[in-house]
């Protein structure tokens, strides 16, 4: 341990943050011996192991998959009277999936306490988890929380915010329908196809838009009329004219011929009459 013995000599300060920093290095290079060395070293130097030393040492154990070594890890804390928070088991599973290690991370999660708040830390993981691609996993996260009366609207909050998430990133349509139902049965979420509809337009996200309403469509359900509305001034606003010829379709779809979709279908061909030749505009929509 010579950097330690050399910060020593120079009269720099050698607390639990270096010995935190050197333990969880060794750890993260497959060297968990090395990493036990360093504590004993740090209780020579009477300063005892801390939450934020074994936090360390088990994010560590996250980045390299080790299951064992982390059940190991919170039993030697249990023994050391260090409490180990809930939000840190949270963020041990959360470290665990973005190394790759998805298989563990039902069993990480089964160690959270039986009581205890730790709901906004597993949507706010679930939210990166979305973020980096993996929705099952994120939904895996949300569908931990724990119910009380009295938590009822903050956990239909969280599945709104995981909902609002995977719009944000882009996720399919029905990925995003897929995921909204199973939040619906298990209580999470009140929310319906036409409201992450709303989220979409909302967003900008007038592809994603397009693909809901067609889900609507094969579902039974109606489209609005301003949500078409909504979806031409995305597109407007977007300056995409090809896009502009998917919300023709929509309005053809949805309001079948009547006075208002005539209406619609004038304003959108003038917005794109804006943008190139009638002659093919027309070609296009006979298409």
């Amino acid at each position: 341990f010579k950097i330690i013995n050399h910060m020593k000599s120079i009269g720099m300060p050698v607390n639990e943050y270096i010995f935190s920093s050197l333990i969880k290095a060794f750890v993260k290079n497959g060297k968990p011996e090395q990493a036990k060395e360093v504590m004993n070293n740090m209780r020579s130097a009477s300063l005892e192991p801390s939450d934020i030393t074994y936090r360390s040492i088990l994010m560590g154990y996250a980045e390299m998959g080790s299951l064992d070594a982390i059940h190991q890890t919170l039993a030697e804390a249990k023994k050391d009277d260090v409490f180990i928070k809930a939000n840190v088991i949270v963020e041990v599973a959360y470290t665990a999936v973005i190394n790759g290690h998805k298989d563990i991370l039902e069993p990480v999660l089964d160690m959270l306490p039986e009581h205890g708040r730790f709901n906004l830390s597993l949507s706010n993981a679930a939210d990166r988890l979305v973020a980096a691609g993996c929705d099952e996993e994120a939904y895996y996260m949300v569908s931990k929380m724990k119910f009380t009366q009295v938590q009822e609207p903050e956990q239909l909050g969280h599945g709104k915010t995981l909902i609002a998430a995977m719009v944000q990133c882009d996720r399919p349509a029905e990925k995003i329908v897929e995921i909204q139902k199973r939040l619906n049965d298990t209580g999470l979420n009140s929310e319906t196809i036409d409201d992450i509809l709303q989220r979409a337009l909302e967003n900008g996200k007038t592809k994603l838009a397009v693909d809901l309403m067609e889900l609507m469509r094969k579902e039974g359900s109606n489209v609005a009329p301003e949500d078409i509305i909504a979806l031409s001034r995305n597109f407007v606003k977007g300056k995409d004219a090809e896009g502009l010829y998917d919300v023709v379709h929509e309005i053809m779809k949805t309001l079948d011929g009547d006075r208002q979709a005539i209406s619609l279908y004038l304003n959108v061909v003038r917005e794109l009459a804006r943008k190139e030749p009638v002659e093919d505009i027309l070609k296009k929509l006979k298409e």
